[in-house]
């Protein structure tokens, strides 16, 4: 994988259980080119088993490029027309759109969905990331929580005052767990 150090993999003690925890950065694909989409297949086949330890996987992902309040999600694979439509952009295709996809909505299979999207649906829109397109602010959600569901996640907020403050151009995740050993 390109750039392993832009991932960091731990197993911590709560109490008495272990929990193991991983964040990434995925490389911006616009300044990287395919390095973003292997990145996100290696962590993928790294991810996509069960395990006996709960899991915690967080991170910069740059991607999705948007979401839906359907649910629907358009990876960076994707470019719109003029006419509003999104399409395969020729140099990326099918296996970019994959390795998105799969990092963003088949890692439920393997119990690591995506918190904010179990907790709050498609139906509240946050971001963590804001650009400017023109006049327009186009806020992006490329920062998420994966973490497996008998960690019992309860609240998520993308924390928005320390990127204003210029800490960061990224907002920081909070997650709330209920989880507890008894």
């Amino acid at each position: 994988m390109a750039w392993p150090e832009r991932i960091l993999s731990a197993r911590v003690m709560v109490t008495t259980r272990q929990v193991g925890i991983q964040t990434a950065h995925i490389p911006p694909g616009v300044s990287n080119g395919w390095i973003k989409a292997e990145t996100l297949e290696g962590i993928y086949k790294r991810l996509k088993r069960r395990s006996t330890v709960p899991r915690v996987r967080c991170g910069d992902f740059n991607t999705p490029q948007e979401e839906g309040a359907d649910g629907i999600i358009v990876t960076w694979a994707h470019r719109r027309r003029p006419d509003g439509c999104w399409v395969l952009r020729p140099r990326r295709g099918l296996r970019w759109d994959a390795a998105e996809r799969n990092f963003l909505q088949r890692l439920a299979a393997f119990d690591l969905p995506d918190v904010f999207q179990a907790i709050h649906g498609y139906g509240v829109r946050g971001f963590s990331w804001i650009t400017k397109k023109g006049q327009n602010r186009v806020r992006r959600r490329c920062d998420h929580v994966f973490a497996s569901r008998r960690l019992k996640p309860i609240a998520i907020a993308y924390l928005d005052r320390p990127r204003r403050k210029g800490l960061s151009d990224h907002a920081p995740v909070e997650v709330d767990f209920a989880w507890s050993f008894e």
